[in-house]
């Protein structure tokens, strides 16, 4: 809000989009690859950091809400 102005907004959500899904594959090839990291302290971490990005990024966070059932109240 400080730097740049709502048209902006769709670069980051793209960018974040597209970090999300980086990071995700990461942890799916490095699982695969490394026996040692599935399972581990940071395999863990990166979980819940790549989870955080499902937050702000607004078209993923309102999937999660309608899988989890929760709607607006009228």
């Amino acid at each position: 809000m400080w730097l740049t102005k709502k048209p902006a907004d769709a670069l980051f959500f793209t960018l974040l989009s597209i970090s999300f899904f980086l990071f995700t594959m990461e942890i799916l090839i490095t699982s695969v690859v490394n026996d040692d990291y599935k399972y581990s302290f940071f395999f863990n971490l990166d979980i819940i950091a790549t989870l955080s990005l499902v937050s702000d990024i607004p078209w993923m966070l309102e999937l999660v809400k309608k899988l989890l059932g929760d709607s607006p109240s009228s």
